[in-house]
């Protein structure tokens, strides 16, 4: 059984809010794409994680189990991936324009050792 990262994560999202509409919103995906996603899900899990009507959402015992288990440990990811992104933002790159007489010296004098070698 293979489990995506990101069929957790929609999950979660529609048993945090009780609602498929507003986690495909969250999540930037149609509420049919979050539907079949879930449903994909709990095929591979063998288990109702959500019980729907017409009119609303409610965890089943399975699903408030598992949103339980796995909330926590998706958010530590978001948060490490977040913390991870804000690290790359405040790196400086440097950049050095060098004439092509002074590039040309300089791989000179880097291969200088290796030509004596031969």
């Amino acid at each position: 059984m293979v489990v995506q990262l990101d069929d957790l994560t929609a999950f979660v999202a529609v048993a945090r809010r009780l609602s498929f509409s507003r986690a495909a919103m969250n999540l930037g995906m149609s509420t049919s794409a979050i539907s079949k996603t879930i449903t994909k899900l709990e095929k591979r899990l063998d288990l109702q994680l959500l019980s729907r009507t017409t009119r609303s959402v409610l965890l089943t015992e399975a699903g408030a189990a598992l949103l339980n288990k796995i909330g926590p440990h998706l958010d530590a990811v978001a948060l490490s991936i977040s913390e991870f992104r804000k690290h790359r933002r405040h790196q400086t790159r440097v950049g050095l324009t060098v004439s092509s007489a002074a590039l040309a010296e300089w791989i000179g004098l880097l291969l200088w050792p290796l030509k004596g070698a031969t």
